[in-house]
């Protein structure tokens, strides 16, 4: 579970985010359009960067105080927006050296994204923008998260490839793992999404169950107009 209270954050001295509180315990949309501070509060919550206030807490335990590796070795996985691969290195090698003991293997990740396998000679450089979206979240699955931050993980890709994604968003649900998703629209995370946050400037302005956006997605669309 991770639990987040009154987080405020920001750059050079501005603030983005503007007390911002929510918990996830299974697939939490986070909603907002470009400027609402989606990927601040995933930076914010992984370790990148500095709070100027609030709490985080991940499993009952404080973690606001720790560096970003200690986080990651608690579980605390961010994707970034942008995959962030390295151009040198092969599909295999970013697996190898992201793995820690636990049930996501590196075979385990080529199953669910064989396309991924078919290219796991490859270095990070020389794959495309969706290759590198799953080699981004495999990286991050072998390194057994407890809670993995998704930044905007459906940008760019082809539908196929954002259902799979959803796909796997699934199973870590049903693994116990707490997910969140930042995206742009409601449409990207309707299917997997148990909760769903929208943020306006840096602030919470509504909340809704996946059951009520489900059967009511202009409640969404209404909001994120706001």
């Amino acid at each position: 579970m991770l639990t987040v209270s009154d987080l405020r954050a920001g750059y050079h001295g501005g603030e983005v985010l503007r007390g911002v509180s929510l918990t996830v315990t299974g697939v939490h949309a986070l909603l907002g359009h470009n400027g609402a501070g989606k990927t601040t509060f995933a930076h914010a919550v992984a370790g990148l960067l500095p709070l100027t206030s609030g709490s985080i807490d991940v499993d009952e335990r404080p973690v606001e105080r720790l560096a970003a590796h200690r986080r990651a070795r608690l579980g605390l996985r961010l994707v970034p927006q942008g995959r962030r691969c390295f151009a040198s290195l092969s599909v295999a090698e970013h697996l190898s050296l992201a793995r820690r003991p636990g049930p996501w293997t590196a075979e385990r990740v080529y199953e669910v994204f064989p396309g991924l396998a078919a290219r796991r000679s490859h270095p990070g450089g020389k794959l495309s923008g969706g290759e590198q979206q799953m080699l981004a979240l495999g990286r991050a699955l072998v390194g057994q998260p407890r809670v993995l931050l998704l930044d905007e993980p459906a940008e760019g890709l082809v539908p196929a490839l954002a259902t799979a994604i959803a796909d796997v968003v699934g199973v870590l649900r049903g693994e116990g793992v707490a997910v969140l998703v930042t995206a742009p629209a409601w449409d990207t995370v309707a299917r997997v999404a148990d909760e769903i946050t929208v943020l306006t400037t840096g602030r919470v302005t509504a909340e809704f169950t996946g059951e009520e956006a489900r059967a009511k997605p202009e409640l969404v669309a209404d909001a994120l107009r706001l």
